[in-house]
């Protein structure tokens, strides 16, 4: 009879629900020790990264799922302060993870099929390095991979600069088979010197991407590539919708038409589906462009400057974009500043909403 009570109890006890661990992290120790970690404690993770710089160590700041479990959920955000990490500023540039210009920044893995989400948020990733000349080698910046189909992925808020890659994407190398958003983003500045784009989203199987309000631009390429810019993938049956980026003004690789191309589109399945709304592309040759694209243009953004991204009044691209198609959720609640998401007639193009029309009636 104790036997059977026994293993009652410890039948009840697994049936109970994981609680979420919560980790507070102010220095670079602490937070790789946190992914570690959150790697195999079979928990929903959120990690809380203070404001501050953290320098990342040999090989990367590392998360990979050690565990086959739905509970191997993640939420890593930056902008936190004060004692436990209770306040928070949401603006990407409070929390940057750095390579020093001497290796790879951030690796966040689960290649396990399971229902869990991803979350990264908040966050500059700056100044990665790989300097491998290996096929394969890591991505000096981000690099994503949510193997299931089941998966939930999320990249919002941050900024990928100056980061530079021997072999591989300078900036965010983004891989789901799942449900993935990628979105409010900046990818600048960064350089590869192998033909490689500076950033690269790949979706498979019957994965879903929506791709919406990143800004992608003053990137470039030493080699030979398809683009210095930004490469979509899609796989399988993969359906995709790009909407409201800019990309522009990134050099070097491939000339069509004697012009570097700022995206290249790669459909490789047969039946997988890219979508197109309200774009500000620099250069795509038009056979590269999914049939039915929605508002394509190109024009130049007219940015504050060449190192600031906002768009400075007047840009053709204030109120240019859509609202009605794009990620799941909607557009969401603010723009890369943290500032109101739409604020005008319809939501702009890019990661920055422009805030002139907060004193178009001569207050302040």
């Amino acid at each position: 009879m104790n036997t059977r009570i026994t293993l009652l109890a410890l039948a009840l006890i697994a049936q109970l629900p994981v609680h979420a661990a919560t980790f507070c992290v102010d220095d670079s120790a602490t937070l790789a020790s946190a992914l570690a970690t959150a790697s195999g404690n079979n928990q929903a993770d959120d990690i809380r990264i203070k404001s501050g710089s953290y320098s990342a160590p040999l090989g990367g700041f590392r998360y990979e799922a050690a565990i086959s479990d739905a509970n191997n959920s993640l939420q890593l955000s930056g902008g936190w302060s004060g004692a436990g990490c209770v306040a928070r500023t949401l603006v990407a540039g409070a929390s940057v993870l750095t390579g020093n210009d001497q290796r790879d920044v951030l690796h966040v893995l689960n290649l396990y099929d399971s229902a869990h989400t991803i979350s990264i948020d908040h966050l500059t990733i700056a100044h990665g390095a790989n300097f491998s000349s290996e096929p394969g080698a890591a991505p000096a910046s981000l690099e994503f991979y949510q193997a299931s189909t089941q998966a939930v992925g999320r990249i919002e808020h941050c900024v990928f600069r100056d980061n530079t890659s021997s072999s591989t994407a300078a900036g965010p190398f983004v891989k789901s088979a799942g449900t993935l958003t990628f979105r409010n983003n900046l990818i600048a500045a960064n350089g590869t010197l192998n033909g490689s784009p500076a950033g690269s989203i790949v979706v498979t199987g019957a994965g879903q991407g929506y791709v919406q309000n990143n800004t992608v631009c003053g990137n470039s390429m030493i080699g030979v590539g398809f683009t210095s810019g930004w490469k979509i993938g899609l796989y399988d049956t993969a359906v995709v919708d790009l909407s409201n980026n800019i990309v522009w003004g990134n050099t070097g690789g491939q000339s069509v038409s004697g012009n570097t191309v700022d995206l290249y589109p790669s459909i490789v399945g047969a039946s997988a589906v890219l979508t197109m709304h309200h774009n500000d592309v620099g250069h795509v040759p038009a056979a590269w462009l999914p049939p039915g694209h929605v508002g394509t243009i190109l024009v130049d953004p007219q940015f504050v400057g060449a190192a600031d991204r906002r768009l400075a009044a007047g840009s053709p691209l204030i109120d240019a974009g859509t609202g009605s198609v794009g990620a799941a959720g909607g557009l969401g609640s603010s723009d890369l500043d943290g500032a109101a998401r739409v604020n005008g007639a319809a939501v702009d193009l890019g990661a920055f909403e422009n805030q002139l029309h907060l004193f178009a009636d001569g207050f302040d």
